[in-house]
């Protein structure tokens, strides 16, 4: 039977709708922060801790390091090739070592 309607639920009231998905968003925004902050944290206590055995750098802290690796990382969904993401990942963790000491 046809009723001239549009396939799919019907709305009556869209502000529940539409206050019930802004909400829901919002929350799924909230998951996403937490994870992110959760992630940051990790990565800096790795980097904190590899530098505290000296396998890398200790002259940039922990947490901005972990900044510019989470960063960098995001890139490789940006190329387009297998390859691209191998040398990006290298580039960052060569970032992470130790420096070499002054001549």
């Amino acid at each position: 039977m046809r009723t001239g309607r549009p396939p799919g639920p019907v709305i009556d009231r869209p502000e529940r709708v539409t206050s019930g998905t802004i909400h829901v968003a919002d929350r799924r925004g909230e998951h996403v922060d937490r994870a992110r902050q959760r992630l940051r944290e990790f990565v800096e206590n790795l980097i904190a801790e590899a530098a505290q055995d000296g396998d890398l750098r200790d002259d940039v802290a922990a947490g901005e390091l972990a900044g510019y690796c989470l960063h960098a990382l995001t890139a490789a969904g940006t190329v387009d090739s297998h390859d691209a993401v191998h040398r990006l990942v290298a580039v960052t963790l060569t970032g992470l070592g130790t420096p070499a000491p002054p001549p």
